[in-house]
């Protein structure tokens, strides 16, 4: 076996005469300019003609269009066989021509002995993979967060992991974009937090090797340039576990370029390290300003429609369950800065009124900005929760606000995600899946019980000490 890291969330793996490439994110930005790479991708052009891709979910720095645009059509495309989902569709749109979902649990062979093995994790549609070859066992977390459930089966199944691949650093806007009215509201996140969520993972695994994985990403965009200081690199988790150190786990800093083989050991390609967040971020700022400055241009000019966000919102309230509506006292309202001045349009959970105001209203849970340009995409798109994962709004939280809002975000999640249309329930497709995942269910329900008793801090927990 051999495997080789290509850039942030993507490796290619080689065994039995065969290539497998996962999450090939290797072209441009995402995120509507937000996200880049740091360091840049280290591939050629032969990795378009691998045998086998799997995509560990759909956020568009896994599941990256203009990169998998580029791959021979005859690729078989390997996803996750979740409850509901259009990947597969989506893959098909795109010219593949050999589509297979992976059901949670089995495995596929692809060559002899180079299986590979889907685990689908969380209610937003999340996996891990598991590959195996000539005796090696890679675990690629990448950001997924498995519940109790799934990790004791994971560790069952997998009793010696050689390498695992998890991330490390903040990849969603909580608590760098968010304010509060009432600070003790804030769900304590800490740089800690994501460090100690890694040494969590690997302590349950025992890996041989623990590689810093999903996190190679900077923020140009002037929006979000602030959002560089929150970033942990891999040389700061790895100073973390030295002196939090897992037994038996040694923690391996691989850069883009770098690589592992059965025959030769490592392959360290240290020049690729960034050790400079800040010099990198404004080496390639420099190298990018054209296409940064036409993209403010076009956002600067950008407008949204209200009937655009009202069409969004109306079908996301529509498809609530209505006896669930009254204990959903939620109202978001944002903060719509175009034509010369903001504008305030706001959304009430429980009343399922959605409307304009003159003013900013006084009973908000939370009150959100965000670029008429960014949110135009997003609600066009139904991809309005990857706003959350671009950093690319600004939130401020009123007095005992938090939790409302976080639970919003999820339904939101749900819709975009197609979990709350009725006949995507009835399938036996949504029912064998939740059956097969009945212990990540329980677990789910297990925390919902304990945020009610101990509020949101609860959740924080589950990600550093899932057992």
């Amino acid at each position: 076996m051999r495997f080789d890291i290509v850039s942030h969330a993507c490796m290619s793996v080689e065994a039995a005469g065969k290539r497998l490439v996962i999450d090939p994110w290797l072209i441009g930005s995402v995120y509507w300019g937000a996200w880049w790479h740091c360091p840049q991708p280290v591939y050629d052009d032969s990795i378009f003609d691998a045998d086998y891709l799997y995509v560990t979910h759909w956020h568009f720095d896994h599941m990256h269009r203009e990169s998998l645009r580029h791959f021979n059509k005859r690729c078989h495309i390997l996803v996750p066989k979740f409850p509901v989902s259009i990947m597969a569709e989506q893959f098909r749109k795109l010219g593949f021509l050999h589509i297979t979902e992976l059901p949670h649990g089995e495995s596929l062979e692809m060559g002899d002995g180079f299986r590979i093995t889907s685990y689908q994790i969380t209610y937003q549609d999340d996996s891990v993979c598991f590959v195996e070859a000539d005796g090696v066992v890679l675990a690629d977390i990448n950001d997924a967060k498995p519940m109790p459930g799934t990790w004791k089966q994971l560790r069952e199944t997998y009793p010696a992991v050689d390498f695992m691949f998890r991330s490390h650093s903040p990849a969603w806007s909580y608590p760098s974009a968010y304010r509060f009215d009432e600070p003790a509201d804030a769900i304590p996140v800490t740089r800690e937090t994501y460090m100690e969520a890694f040494r969590s993972a690997a302590s349950i695994l025992t890996p041989a090797f623990a590689v810093p994985f999903a996190s190679s990403v900077c923020h140009p965009h002037r929006e979000v340039l602030f959002e560089n200081a929150e970033m942990i690199s891999a040389f700061e988790l790895r100073d973390y576990l030295a002196g939090n150190p897992v037994d038996q786990t040694d923690v391996r800093i691989m850069p883009p370029g770098s690589s592992w083989s059965d025959d030769t050991g490592f392959d360290i390609r240290t020049e690729n390290a960034v050790r400079d967040m800040d010099a990198y971020v404004a080496q390639h700022s420099d190298e990018i300003r054209p296409w940064l400055e036409e993209l403010y241009a076009v956002e600067d000019d950008a407008e949204l429609k209200f009937e655009t966000f009202e069409t969004f919102f109306r079908g996301f309230l529509r498809s609530l369950v209505l006896p669930a509506r009254p204990f959903l006292k939620i109202k978001f309202v944002f903060v719509v800065d175009q034509e010369h001045a903001p504008q305030y349009w706001s959304v009430s959970f429980r009343s399922g009124r959605i409307e304009r105001h003159a003013e900013e209203p006084t009973d908000a849970t939370s009150v959100i900005a965000v670029s008429p340009a960014v949110l135009d995409d997003a609600l066009r798109n139904f991809i309005f929760t990857n706003i959350d994962i671009s950093k690319r709004w600004k939130v401020q939280v009123r007095r005992g606000g938090l939790t409302k809002h976080l639970v919003a975000c999820v339904l939101i999640a749900l819709y975009e995600a197609g979990y709350l249309h009725i006949r995507n329930l009835l399938r036996w497709r949504f029912v064998s899946g939740i059956v097969a995942r009945r212990s990540e269910v329980l677990d789910y329900l297990k925390l919902c019980v304990a945020i009610l008793r101990r509020g949101p801090n609860a959740a924080a927990d589950a990600v550093t000490d899932p057992l």
